[in-house]
């Protein structure tokens, strides 16, 4: 499978690219070995919005009546950076001729949304830890504040 960097997904038959906001790719029936065809459709917004539908037959004229089947549907609003999403929009550039290329496509574009996830999972962690010893921190130096306090009331105390 190749990835032709000068690919442009609103010059496609079908899809269209909105860098500020969506990536929205309805990729050419591919055939399997049913002789049915497959036509994938990908939407992925930048404020975390995740569909993959694919929409089977068997000739033109049952497009029409066709109903798409979920394959991947996440809704978690976990916003994605500007560098995955330039990544996502390079990686739905690609042609699949094959239903395991389409497939490969879509695990790569769930890896890189779940690896999005867990770092901004981790990255909230990590604040709410920091923002924990930050408390602790501030306690500790209330207490030693109390204690030099205790300790300059005993030093003019003596020297009275």
């Amino acid at each position: 499978m190749e990835i032709d960097p000068n690919f442009k997904l609103e010059n496609k038959n079908f899809g269209f690219f909105d860098e500020s906001r969506d990536i929205m790719v309805i990729f050419t029936p591919i055939l399997d070995n049913k002789l049915m065809y497959n036509i994938y459709n990908v939407l992925i917004r930048k404020y975390g919005y995740l569909y993959i539908g694919k929409t089977t037959y068997k000739n033109k004229c049952d497009i029409l009546v066709s109903n798409e089947n979920i394959i991947l549907e996440i809704k978690d609003y976990i916003p994605i950076s500007e560098t995955d999403f330039k990544i996502m929009k390079i990686i739905l550039s690609q042609k699949p001729k094959t239903l395991k290329e389409m497939d490969e496509i879509i695990e790569i574009i769930k890896y890189m949304y779940e690896k999005i996830k867990n770092e901004i999972k981790n990255e909230t962690k990590n604040k709410v830890t920091i923002a924990s010893l930050e408390f602790k921190l501030r306690e500790k130096d209330n207490v030693i504040m109390e204690k030099n306090k205790m300790i300059t009331e005993i030093k003019s105390l003596i020297m009275k």
